[in-house]
């Protein structure tokens, strides 16, 4: 059973008097453990299908299936952080944690906020107030507090968007590992292709609302390059190399 599935899923939204489809009759299913990059021009749809697989938008028609937890990354990582340092923002993303005191909390530390700190390079930061991170640091944080929660699917929304090339490809290979090493699902909302694409066994490319092209980082890239589609300018320098060589080797 796929833990993502979309059957003929639309949604509208509404501008003043006028009304448009941010999706129209999208349909794909994904299997666990699967590492999804969504990529397509600005309004194409991307944010509207991660909310409506984090369960927050309703469809307009069809269906929406995910049959696993759900952890949803914010775009504004900030507004998640509540406490005054790192570890007890942490210890916040445990409700059965909160009210821990001595021995019980460090045993709440080693099992759970250790493990998951390591996971996201934030040993050596538990200590600091989170408004004091830079902001590769406050993305590995706020991706802690979501992976505290244990989640099956991980939905991000351009999360390396405000972050320089070096913290933005540190959080894109933390999350690869991730997905290699916990097994979690993710589907990620992403710019920044040249290093997004490498790590990802599936794509999804929106445009107008309408599922364009899908499967491997190869097969959409051929794609693309076929129909002399606008995306394919945004694609890794390999991937447009590829293309202006007449080699007849694979994409």
């Amino acid at each position: 059973m796929p833990i993502v599935e979309f059957k003929n899923v639309s949604r509208i939204y509404v501008s003043g008097d006028h009304e448009q489809k941010a999706l129209d009759k999208v349909s794909f299913s994904l299997d666990e453990g699967k590492f999804v990059v969504i990529l397509g021009p600005s309004g194409a749809g991307k944010s509207t299908l991660l909310w409506l697989a984090a369960g927050l938008y309703v469809p307009l028609s069809g269906k929406v299936t995910a049959s696993g937890k759900v952890g949803l990354l914010p775009q504004q990582v900030q507004s998640i952080f509540v406490r005054k340092t790192l570890e007890e923002d942490l210890f916040e993303a445990l409700p059965s944690a909160r009210d821990a005191q001595g021995r019980q909390r460090e045993a709440l530390f080693a099992q759970r906020i250790a493990p998951v700190a390591a996971r996201c390079g934030l040993e050596g930061l538990l200590h600091r107030h989170p408004f004091d991170l830079s902001g590769g640091e406050q993305q590995r944080a706020a991706l802690a507090k979501v992976l505290l929660q244990q989640p099956d699917i991980l939905l991000l929304d351009e999360p390396t968007s405000q972050l320089d090339p070096v913290a933005a490809s540190a959080f894109l290979t933390t999350l690869s590992r991730l997905n290699r090493e916990l097994g979690v699902t993710v589907l990620l909302v992403e710019q920044r292709l040249e290093e997004a694409l490498p790590l990802c066994d599936r794509v999804l490319l929106l445009d107008k609302g309408r599922l364009a092209a899908q499967g491997s980082p190869a097969a959409v890239g051929q794609a693309l390059c076929k129909d002399a589609h606008g995306m394919f300018e945004a694609m890794p320098t390999a991937m447009r190399v590829w293309a202006a060589v007449e080699s007849g080797a694979a994409c």
